[in-house]
C-alpha cells in the first residue's frame, strides 16, 4: 500500500465522519435507479430504522408512493437541475406495520455528476422541521383565537354602548 492509497484511505474515513456526523438528515441516492448508497443517522432517525441501503428509493420507501417524491427525484435525475423544498409535507411509515406519520422537511435534491458531466447521483440532505411547523401552527391557532375574543369583545362593549 502506497502513501497516497493511505492518504485517499484516511480522505475517505474523514468524509464518512462528517457524513455521519452531520447535524441534517443526508442520503446518497446512487444511479437512474436511485439506489441507496448511503444515509446517516439522521436519515434512518427520519424515516425509521429499516434496511434501505442497496435498494432504489421506490423500494426502500413504498409509502411515499402518491406523494410526488418519486417523481420529482426522477424529473431532478433527468434535468439535472437541484431542487429546494421547504416546510414539505411526508407521510412515513417509521414502523413496520404502523401507521403513517406526519412529518415536514426542508430538504435539498443536489444531483451529483460524473466527470463526463452525467448526472450519475442525488445528495439527500436537509432537516427535519416537523416540530417547527407544529409549534407554528399552535402559534396560528393561538393568535386566531386572541382576535376571535379581542373582535367578540369589542362587539359586546360596543352594544352595551349603544344601549346607553
Amino acid at each position: 500500500m502506497t502513501s497516497n492509497d493511505l492518504d485517499v484511505d484516511a480522505e475517505r474515513h474523514d468524509l464518512l465522519g462528517l457524513f455521519e456526523q452531520a447535524p441534517g438528515f443526508v442520503a446518497f441516492l446512487r444511479g437512474s435507479s436511485l439506489v441507496f448508497d448511503l444515509a446517516n443517522a439522521a436519515y434512518f432517525q427520519l424515516v425509521g430504522h429499516r434496511e434501505i441501503l442497496g435498494k432504489t428509493v421506490r423500494e426502500a420507501l413504498p409509502e411515499i408512493e402518491g406523494q410526488g417524491y418519486f417523481e420529482l427525484l426522477d424529473e431532478m435525475y433527468s434535468s439535472g437541475k437541484p431542487f429546494v423544498g421547504r416546510a414539505m409535507r411526508v407521510e412515513l411509515q417509521r414502523e413496520r406495520g404502523a401507521p403513517l406519520t406526519e412529518a415536514f422537511v426542508d430538504l435539498v435534491y443536489q444531483p451529483i455528476r460524473g466527470r463526463d458531466g452525467k448526472v450519475r447521483g442525488i445528495l439527500v440532505q436537509g432537516q427535519d422541521v416537523t416540530e417547527l411547523k407544529k409549534h407554528e401552527a399552535q402559534r396560528e391557532h393561538a393568535e386566531a383565537l386572541l382576535r376571535a375574543s379581542e373582535e367578540r369583545y369589542r362587539s359586546l362593549f360596543e352594544s352595551i354602548d349603544d344601549g346607553f
